[in-house]
């Protein structure tokens, strides 16, 4: 990716020692999603677009198309030629840091030595000086370092990183100093020297044959695990050294010369998507920062069943041929341009109006939600969190995303964050403040059992409880202790569909077709709220751009018209589990308990059915569900979107004279 991400210890001790971070940065994690209010000691970029950010010691370097800026707080516009540098703290540009290069700035990294950065992009000369692509600058004095001399490349340079005393590069070249390199090579970091470490080479175009758009054959964009043994590459071929690899493929680090990774390979990015748009159509990649996954984003149109226009999550340990995504966040045919993943989020950013849009092309479907211009997708689902700055106008996009210990960064080519709120001209920052993400944990036996609604007057053996009345037993999965009538916080349970705890976040279906979430520690309730994101208090009524008065009003999924009839539900891994009057199947769809955003696509549940429920609940990959013939209880084994195995008669009135039928049953303390 543009702007390798920097690990919250080195930032720290760069900070106190004043000297450049260690250029082969790690990725920065976060506990929790940044704050949606952009920090006011940003410069301003006043033209142009921004293309890559990075950070050296406390000095933000950005590089792009622009030609000046201006100081946080100043109205005095600079001259900055493509590049610049500020002070993080206070968002005052360097005045000795003015280096004029010829062409935009595409790729940014900390260099090998303290107080520089290298540049990469499509310039030829730095300060009218022939440098082709490539250059390192002294960031005291904006001059280019001499030792670092590399020879000449016959293309764009588009990324970078440095790893084990090698710089690794990327992009549309086929020639370093004369000698063939396919996209990518591997020099040395302080001359710029050529070596032999870095040699795999892509070719042929992913859909030019002829006709429609002919872009440069290469690498745009890549990404290595925090362990130095993986890359993942994108770009534009369809081959790397000769075998078929569309647009991704993944590399093996770990030997003495890089290797292409035969092992791992998907067809997903075949499509051609907009031909005539674009010779290929991935943007960017990033990797987890514990490097167990990575996310792929794309522009490319509307076209259902392909990866056009979306973002999609691929496990880095996963081998085979024919790989599948993990999962996938649709746009409805916006472009995405820019994805950082910092494990409590995965960020991504575009020119987007919508995302959880899977099924409407250009207009809000069934699911979606307005997220413009930028978003922050639930890392186990790729549904949308709460998190939703927005960006409006929208522009071609947000180019880049850059994530440090203290935040994320991202760069535009618009002036506002918000609705014409935040004034940030193609340079935002957003903080990270919290210390610690919402407490969204499922219970797990032992555990409270808890009954809203009794549907059989002898709950429990017992028959003091009446339909709107809220109970309890213990449970350990192999004895009930007796049931015990409590408190019902005013919720008339008889109205329930279904209910499950979070944390301490109690989310519920209700006969009028809606859902609720409301506080619940186990002695009293909180107030009511509904779940409706697709209804933005700040968007829906916003204006899209569009000339027919488009707003980013969302709209509901099909999930809120079964909510009537829902038996049971559940939550695990990003994924709500639920059951529907007189129908065996248990269904699932990927959601965010942190925003409530649920996918518009419902899938059964393979591998068995589960019968007619009258209430179910999760421990663990333990799922319990009651039988409403007879209120019996039956325990499965379920990983992910599978039954595995039969079930388990544990409890009921053939067993141990209990009854657990209830319109809402739930696992608390």
């Amino acid at each position: 990716m543009t702007g390798k991400k920097i690990g919250l210890a080195l930032l720290l001790a760069a900070a106190v020692l004043g000297t450049a971070l260690p250029a082969a940065a790690t990725h920065a994690p976060h506990p929790a999603t940044v704050d949606a209010v952009p920090s006011a000691l940003t410069p301003g970029v006043l033209d142009g677009h921004v293309y890559a950010i990075t950070q050296v010691g406390s000095t933000i370097v950005v590089g792009g198309s622009f030609t000046k800026a201006a100081s946080a707080g100043s109205t005095t516009t600079l001259s900055r030629s493509r590049i610049l540098a500020f002070n993080v703290a206070t968002g005052v540009l360097s005045e000795s840091f003015a280096p004029v290069l010829s062409d935009y700035v595409e790729t940014l990294l900390p260099g090998p030595t303290p107080g520089t950065v290298i540049a990469g992009g499509k310039f030829n000369t730095v300060n009218g000086v022939n440098r082709k692509g490539l250059v390192t600058l002294d960031l005291a004095t904006g001059q280019a370092v001499s030792t670092f001399a590399p020879p000449y490349l016959n293309g764009i340079v588009q990324d970078m990183d440095l790893r084990d005393g090698r710089l690794l590069v990327a992009g549309t070249f086929t020639t370093y100093g004369g000698q063939p390199r396919g996209g990518l090579a591997s020099v040395d970091p302080v001359t710029g020297a050529l070596t032999g470490y870095l040699t795999a080479s892509v070719t042929e175009h992913h859909n030019y044959d002829g006709t429609g758009a002919n872009g440069a054959v290469g690498v745009t964009r890549f990404d290595i695990t925090p362990d130095g043994k993986k890359m993942v590459l994108i770009g534009n071929f369809r081959k790397v050294n000769g075998q078929t690899r569309r647009q991704v493929a993944m590399l093996d680090l770990s030997s003495a010369t890089a290797t292409l990774a035969t092992n791992w390979s998907t067809t997903r990015f075949s499509s051609p998507c907009n031909r005539k748009g674009s010779d290929s159509w991935i943007r960017d990649v990033s990797l987890s920062p514990d490097g167990s996954y990575f996310v792929v984003v794309g522009k490319g149109g509307y076209f259902a069943g392909t990866l056009c226009d979306t973002a999609s999550r691929w496990e880095t340990g996963a081998t085979g041929s024919g790989l599948n995504p993990t999962w996938i966040a649709e746009t409805g045919g916006d472009t995405l341009l820019s994805v950082a993943i910092t494990g409590a989020a995965v960020y991504v950013g575009g020119h987007q109006r919508w995302l959880n849009n899977p099924t409407t092309r250009d207009a809000a479907g069934p699911g979606a939600v307005p997220r413009p211009g930028v978003a922050a997708l639930d890392p186990a689902s790729g549904v949308p969190l709460t998190w939703n700055p927005g960006r409006n106008p929208r522009g071609a996009g947000a180019g880049v995303l850059y994530a440090t210990s203290a935040g994320l960064w991202m760069g535009s080519d618009t002036e506002y964050v918000g609705y014409f709120q935040h004034r940030r001209p193609r340079l935002a920052f957003f903080p990270l403040t919290a210390t610690a993400g919402p407490n969204l944990s499922t219970p797990a036996l032992p555990a409270n059992v808890y009954f809203g609604g009794p549907t059989n007057a002898t709950l429990g053996g017992q028959t003091s409880f009446g339909p709107d009345d809220l109970a309890r037993r213990g449970y350990d999965g192999t004895t009930a202790q007796p049931v015990i009538l409590r408190d019902s916080g005013g919720i008339a349970w008889s109205q329930v569909r279904g209910a499950m705890l979070l944390g301490s976040t109690l989310y519920y279906g209700f006969a009028d077709g809606m859902l609720y979430r409301r506080s619940f520690d186990g002695v009293s309730f909180g107030a009511p709220a509904a779940v409706d994101p697709y209804n933005d208090p700040v968007w829906s009524a916003a204006k899209t751009g569009k000339p027919d008065g488009q707003t980013y009003r969302g709209l509901a999924p099909s999930f809120y018209g079964e909510l009537s009839t829902v038996t049971g539900m559940a939550s695990a891994n990003g994924r709500i589990y639920y059951t529907l009057a007189g129908d065996p199947n248990l269904y699932w769809r990927w959601w965010s308990p942190d925003s409530g955003v649920i996918h518009p696509v419902r899938a059964a549940v393979s591998g068995g059915t589960v019968g007619d429920s009258r209430g179910l609940f999760l421990s663990g990959n333990q799922l319990y569900v009651v039988a409403a013939s007879d209120g019996s209880l039956r325990r499965w084994t379920l990983q992910g979107a599978a039954l595995s195995g039969g079930s388990t008669l544990v409890a009921g009135p053939s067993v141990d004279g209990t009854d657990w039928r209830a319109r809402a049953v739930f696992l608390g303390p």
